[in-house]
């Protein structure tokens, strides 16, 4: 297993916080990880990934904080390795868009609803939030190389925009970060 792998199976082991700091958590998860979808007037959510620990907090606070059963789904590629991935949708639309609403990703205003790449930052204003929303945004897309090997960490964001919010939110727990335009994704990074 990697570096990674074992740092993410780790956090994912962190006791849940409160619901604000899940809902910071998943918030983040879904951005980085998921997708959310808004058809015939129905909103839906998946969430993939290829690590179970992860597919398991992802669920664990779906059903903690919402009292939402997400749906697992299964798939096993026959390519390579056999590897496994877990899909974890939230197919009902009224459960979706309670999901949405509370993480702020989903905004209605005027009695029309607007799907969005970031959250409110009253979402996430205190540290124990911005810790979970960072934990939440590494389990979704972050990678760390082993530090005897040199210290890199990175974030591999879907927008401009949440590298730069996720950036802004590093520098206010004091930390250095930098982002970079890679393969039409943007990369926030730290190293040393």
């Amino acid at each position: 297993m990697s570096f990674s792998f074992n740092v993410k199976k780790e956090l994912t082991c962190i006791p849940l916080g409160a619901r604000h700091c899940m809902i910071a958590e998943l918030a983040a998860m879904i951005i980085m990880a998921g997708e959310i979808k808004y058809e015939n007037s129905a909103f839906s959510i998946k969430f993939q990934t290829e690590n179970a620990a992860i597919a398991r907090k992802y669920f664990t606070i779906t059903k903690k904080a919402f009292n939402i059963n997400t749906e697992i789904v299964l798939k096993t590629s026959k390519k390579f390795h056999k590897k496994q991935t877990y899909m974890l949708v939230t197919k009902d639309s009224e459960e979706a868009r309670k999901i949405l609403v509370a993480t702020t990703l989903l905004k209605c205003e005027n009695g029309q609803y607007t799907l969005r790449d970031y959250v409110d930052l009253a979402t996430i204003q205190s540290t124990c939030c911005k810790r979970a929303y960072l934990r939440g945004a590494f389990l979704g897309a972050g990678s760390v190389s082993d530090p005897e090997k040199g210290y890199h960490l990175e974030f591999v964001n879907p927008t401009e925009r949440h590298a730069i919010f996720l950036k802004e939110m590093m520098i206010s727990l004091e930390m250095e970060p930098k982002v970079v335009a890679r393969k039409g994704n943007y990369i926030l990074y730290l190293k040393e």
